[in-house]
């Protein structure tokens, strides 16, 4: 692989992670807005729909290895796995994991898996000051 395809494929991973980041950014804001929660899950599942298409595209067009789509979804069942394991312990009144971690695996790349695990386990999805930084 050439230079000139490798400083590609960095230029699609990086403009598909900052449209990535925008969307989410904009979710975000609008979960603040009084939306009701129907409409804000409604809102998560489209973008993860929409953020799952664009990276399947770019890896069918082979503008993006096929490790980025991986590492996304594996990051993203972690966080799944981490958020469960939290929302289990919180039921159980046991030791939690901390906000600073969930916050920390999001920003690796779990986000897409954390939103979803926020929708699935109704978990961290109503407190203000998570949200606000999530």
């Amino acid at each position: 692989m050439g230079l000139a395809h490798t400083v590609l494929i960095e230029c699609a991973i990086y403009r598909v992670h900052t449209l990535a980041n925008e969307a989410h950014g904009y979710l975000m804001a609008c979960l603040f807005n009084g939306l009701s929660m129907k409409y804000r899950r409604s809102l998560s599942f489209a973008l993860l729909t929409l953020f799952c298409g664009v990276l399947t595209l770019f890896v069918l067009l082979d503008r993006l290895p096929i490790i980025v789509p991986v590492g996304y979804g594996a990051l993203s069942l972690f966080a799944v796995l981490i958020y469960g394991i939290d929302k289990s312990s919180a039921k159980k009144d046991k030791w939690r994991v901390s906000e600073a971690k969930l916050h920390l695996l999001s920003l690796l790349g779990g986000w897409p898996g954390a939103l979803l695990a926020q929708q699935m386990f109704k978990h961290k999805r109503s407190k203000p000051a998570f949200m606000k930084v999530y």
